[in-house]
């Protein structure tokens, strides 16, 4: 058996490069977060997002932020007790964890480190959980919210969230001292449950990802016109469809649920490292990617394939969508045509409605408030 000098080595190895890479990812997070929550006042037109998509992709920014933070704890908590002490088993807990699937294990950790691995746990899966709010609801507004279908994703939420935290309360005993009988009930329910979550989270993903596919598909005619690249054109779709978010969680749930234990397989050990922060930057990234193709394919008929977003949107863009209901009706009659003035300054109004913007708009505002009564002396 190898010395504490070793382990820790053997540690570091392992786990030092990819706790890097998760580091990098995390900035990267917080660099999209940020973005989103100063966007509405940074931009001039911008897309209103409902109060729950950014409550949603905040909370998981905040979970995940856990999560990083638990990560690097829980690595400098093994490297020392690694140093310290020989690597010793906890019967309790040990025992107990052996034949669970889909558990990390707490070899190499102190027993006081326990429950904050099991915090870990949870966090990760309550990340896959909010991630399909986010995905239901983007399918949701994608159809013009139909009522049936937002009975459909409230009952799906309801029952996952329910799958899981039952599946929270059965893996208590592999990282909690508890009763041998409650230890024995939890070991037989926790590996169906683990199935029937997983499953719920891959239907839900699956059903969301192909009601927005089919949207995409109808309009590609329009997403090709606006961006001529096929590859392009692909992958916008692949990534604003959630084919990409639905093959994360498929290698996740593959890695985690039938990965060995003994921590020397690597891609089962790594995994988390690269799929936890994928998965939680995932909701956020196509915030912020719908929010800067909209100056790409704005032109195009895809309007209902923008994300979760409102119908409304920032003061500057508004303006230019009121604005120009007010002015159609100013028309120039035979009646009012007579005088070269008025002529005159009807057409520049006419003109800025057939040239929308700003400079054109705010000649059209000066022309109608400029224009002087109409003559009747007719």
């Amino acid at each position: 058996m190898a010395g504490p000098e070793q382990q820790s080595i053997s540690l570091l190895e392992r786990v030092a490069l990819p706790l890097h890479i998760e580091t990098f990812f995390y900035a990267l997070y917080v660099l999209l977060i940020t973005y989103l929550l100063i966007r509405p006042w940074a931009a001039r037109r911008t897309v209103a997002l409902p109060l729950v998509i950014v409550i949603s992709t905040s909370i998981m920014f905040v979970i995940f932020s856990l999560y990083w933070a638990l990560d690097v704890y829980l690595l400098s908590a093994k490297f020392r007790y690694l140093r310290t002490f020989p690597l010793v088993d906890a019967p309790d807990i040990r025992i107990q964890q052996g034949t669970w699937r889909g558990v990390p294990t707490t070899r190499g950790l102190p027993p006081e480190a326990f429950p904050l691995l099991y915090v870990q746990w949870i966090s990760q899966l309550a990340l896959l959980v909010l991630g399909d709010y986010v995905s239901l609801w983007r399918a949701y507004v994608v159809f013009e919210k139909p009522r049936w279908l937002y009975a459909s994703f409230v009952s799906t939420a309801a029952i996952e969230s329910a799958i899981f935290v039952l599946l929270f309360i059965t893996t208590s005993p592999a990282y909690f001292p508890t009763s041998p009988a409650f230890a024995r009930v939890s070991d037989k329910a926790r590996v169906p449950l683990t199935f029937i979550g997983y499953s719920t989270t891959g239907a839900a993903q699956l059903t969301s990802t192909s009601l927005i596919a089919y949207k995409a598909w109808k309009h590609w005619k329009d997403v090709r016109t606006i961006i001529k690249s096929r590859g392009v054109a692909a992958m916008t779709v692949a990534a604003e469809s959630g084919i990409v978010y639905f093959a994360l969680l498929a290698q996740y749930g593959f890695t985690s649920f039938f990965g060995p234990k003994n921590g020397n397989w690597s891609v089962a050990v790594l995994s988390s490292f690269y799929s936890v922060p994928l998965i939680a930057m995932y909701p956020t990234l196509l915030v912020v990617l719908v929010a800067s193709r909209r100056t790409v394919l704005e032109e195009a008929s895809v309007g209902s394939l923008h994300f979760a977003s409102n119908e409304r949107e920032s003061t500057s863009h508004a303006v230019s969508d009121v604005a120009h209901p007010v002015l159609s009706p100013a028309r120039i009659s035979s009646d009012e045509a007579e005088s070269d003035v008025e002529r005159g300054s009807y057409t520049a109004a006419y003109d800025a409605i057939a040239e929308p913007g700003d400079a054109e708009l705010a000649r059209a505002e000066k022309g109608l408030t400029s224009r002087p009564p109409p003559s009747h002396s007719r």
